[in-house]
């Protein structure tokens, strides 16, 4: 692929027609994504699970000081500077932030909330008549577990919330203040009083909140859309190399043609919703802010204008083009509700239809593979399609962002070793499961990026790199890239988008080009494609990281499931 964006040849199309660019790795996926952001003229509509304000553009650092703002005098332009000079160019940016449960996940809840601090900080910097084009909300899924579970996890949740209050104490008083004040959602639930520390406040039955808003989209100018795996943070920044402290890869999409306005729609739904629902959300946090801890005001959130048709009408597609699918949910109201109810299931059909597509090759990168569906599914295809052979690429410990090993971590790993024991089952030798190492060493250097490695992270002598991309090939014609992960959670809970398309060339090119850098070698090399896939796995192996061609080895079913134990109270649908 090219150097930069605006050296990049793309084949011509016909006027009107959609068109998909495949991005490896994030080095070249912020290229692209801030090139287009630059270029804006009117709009820039961004939904991430997380954005670093501080992040250079070029993905390698971030500009670190107290309370993470930037360094007097650290001049590189960072994707705070990208947004407020769009907003001063008079482009109307709006950006999604995703929350989280403030009290199963209290470190993901600060966070978000820090960046939002972060980003009103810019807005309110900037000059008064440009300050309403820079919008920020940081938006918690609003489907909420049912009284009945309520009531039986308010053991659990008041020991978890003495634990998330208890995290806002201690250090330095600067410190202090900016922990209580990333951590809005708490506020309700603990009490201050004088210069005392705050306490948990028992008095109330705790809120359960599941679902999350998991997708990484973007549309600039309702003309150019990115969909895909990848967050912009610095801990997903890896290059085709593979030299970053903490390995990562990760694959996205860039999207021109009538398919983006399908993920203009989808924005412009969520912005409706959510951000009525964060102007209540912020009123009371307001009031219940605790004395010294500084809120930034809400600011303006206008409505999308001129917004495409609805996302539904949107997705219907030709069934070759380009065409966005999506995991939509919303509030169940049932007291029993364990989930929310599915508003649209794009995804998980899109999985389906792949896979059934399938006759030859199969080939599947992705962070988790837990779905008995995705299992069932895959095996029923591999007794319909004789000569069809699978390879799947997984992380070596795919939970090491999910908080360790905890009891929920295990059971996620048991769902993994369940439905990978299938799918083994059903292809036999036409079967292939493999993960990716690095060719060096682990180092020895000191940095918060490697604090939660452990030697689940690495073998043969290397670090994993961390399977993050969400990427499904069949047969070198039909191929999917997106967010969602092959879990029951990205498939029935979580919000989720995702592009499917068929192009007889381009699929197999975009196939050859990644196993180029994986393999480290021609993917064209004489012979069955998988078979050289294989040979080259197993004889990297052997080798001593430093004598790898590439990066791909082969992983058995019980390396890929470490620390798998079943636990029959926790909803396989959330995990």
């Amino acid at each position: 692929m090219a150097d930069s964006p605006a050296d990049a040849v793309t084949p011509e199309t016909r006027p009107g027609t959609s068109r998909v660019r495949p991005l490896v790795e994030a080095s070249e996926t912020y290229r692209w994504l801030t090139e287009a952001v630059a270029g804006a003229r009117e709009t820039v509509h961004m939904a991430y699970w997380a954005v670093q304000p501080n992040l250079t553009l070029d993905g390698r650092r971030t500009k670190d000081a107290a309370a993470g703002r930037p360094l007097p005098g650290d001049e590189a332009p960072d994707w705070a500077d990208l947004l407020a000079q769009a907003a001063r160019r008079g482009v109307t940016v709006r950006l999604i932030l995703s929350d989280f449960d403030p009290i199963l996940v209290p470190g993901q809840h600060r966070d978000a909330w820090h960046s939002y601090r972060r980003f009103c900080e810019i807005r309110d910097g900037l000059p008064p008549a440009c300050q309403e084009n820079l919008q920020v909300i940081c938006s918690r899924h609003q489907a909420a577990t049912g009284l009945v579970p309520r009531l039986l996890a308010q053991p659990l949740l008041h020991a978890r919330l003495r634990r998330a209050v208890a995290a806002l104490t201690g250090g330095d008083g600067a410190s202090v203040a900016d922990r209580r004040a990333d951590a809005p959602m708490l506020w309700r639930h603990m009490t201050v009083r004088g210069g005392r520390k705050p306490r948990p406040s028992h008095r109330s039955i705790l809120p359960v909140y599941p679902a999350v808003h998991h997708e990484k989209s973007c549309v600039v100018d309702g003309a150019v859309g990115f969909v895909g795996g990848l967050d912009i943070d610095r801990e997903r920044f890896d290059t085709p190399e593979h030299r970053s402290l903490r390995p990562w890869h990760d694959v996205a999409a860039r999207l021109d043609g009538p398919v983006v306005a399908a993920v203009a729609a989808h924005f412009a739904n969520r912005w409706r919703e959510e951000s009525e629902v964060f102007r209540h959300l912020h009123a009371e946090a307001t009031a219940r802010r605790p004395p010294g801890v500084f809120l930034p005001a809400l600011g303006p959130l206008s409505p999308v204008r001129d917004a495409p048709e609805t996302a539904e009408r949107q997705t219907r597609a030709p069934e070759d083009g380009p065409r966005i699918v999506r995991t939509v949910t919303g509030h169940r109201r049932s007291p029993f509700a364990l989930g929310p109810n599915i508003r649209a299931s794009g995804s998980a059909k899109a999985v389906e239809a792949l896979i059934a597509r399938a006759q030859r090759r199969l080939y599947i990168e992705n962070q988790f593979l837990r779905s008995d569906r995705v299992a069932g599914w895959l095996a029923r295809q591999a007794t319909a399609a004789p000569d069809l052979r699978l390879i799947v690429v997984l992380p070596l410990a795919p939970e090491r962002l999910g908080g360790g090993w905890n009891a929920a971590n295990r059971h996620g790993q048991y769902l993994q070793r369940r439905a990978l024991r299938r799918i083994a089952d059903a292809f036999g030798d036409r079967f292939g499961l493999y993960t990716l190492l690095t060719r060096a060493p682990p180092p020895t250097v000191d940095d918060p990026v490697r604090d939660h490695l452990t030697e689940d992270d690495q073998a043969l002598g290397s670090d994993e790199i961390y399977v993050h991309a969400k990427l499904m090939i069949a047969d070198d014609r039909t191929a999917m890239i997106g967010s969602a992960n092959l879990n029951e959670r990205s498939l029935s809970v979580d919000t989720e988008t995702g592009v499917i398309w068929t192009d007889d060339r381009g699929v197999a090119t975009f196939r050859e080009d990644v196993w180029r850098r994986h393999l480290g070698e021609p993917a064209r090399a004489p012979g069955d494609p998988f078979d050289i896939w294989d040979q080259a796995a197993h004889e990297d192996a052997r080798r001593p990281p430093s004598e790898r061609r590439g990066f791909v080895v082969p992983m058995s079913i019980e390396r890929a499931t470490v620390q798998a134990r079943r636990l029959r109270v926790i909803p396989s649908r959330l995990l």
